[in-house]
């Protein structure tokens, strides 16, 4: 701060009119300069842009991919289970209402919605051979 103010009122004696022979005072950059910089900020800019355009452009394009993906694969069990009747289904605990649900739920394409039974083994009892 201190360096400053004495860079100030350097400044402004030399200012009063009694010539500035003797303080070294920083030379501006030429228009050329100048010029060549403003170019290389703005290219460097661009460029910075241009990253991030193609990031999201590809991070959109990956979504998209996934999407397509998941409704594929949604279809792939979707159209099986139309072609069961309305008694197999109901055997198996579902109505013809719930097959795109399930189809989107089993493709990922929708949160799990539904009780999934696992498969619990009990033990079985042992009779002690003697």
């Amino acid at each position: 701060m201190r360096e400053s103010i004495e860079t100030w009122a350097r400044r402004a004696h030399a200012a009063n009119g009694f010539g500035d022979a003797g303080i070294d005072m920083p030379e501006r950059p030429a228009s050329y300069e100048l010029y060549h910089a403003a170019r290389a900020h703005r290219a460097f800019m661009l460029a910075e842009i241009l990253r991030a355009l193609i990031g999201a452009t590809a991070d959109a394009l990956r979504r998209a991919q996934a999407t397509w993906r998941q409704r594929r694969q949604a279809r792939y069990y979707r159209l099986p289970l139309q072609e069961i009747d309305d008694r197999t289904l109901r055997d198996i605990g579902l109505v013809r209402s719930e097959i795109g649900s399930v189809a989107a739920e089993l493709a990922g394409a929708a949160a799990p919605t539904r009780i999934h039974v696992a498969a619990i083994s009990y033990p079985t009892r042992r009779t002690a051979s003697r």
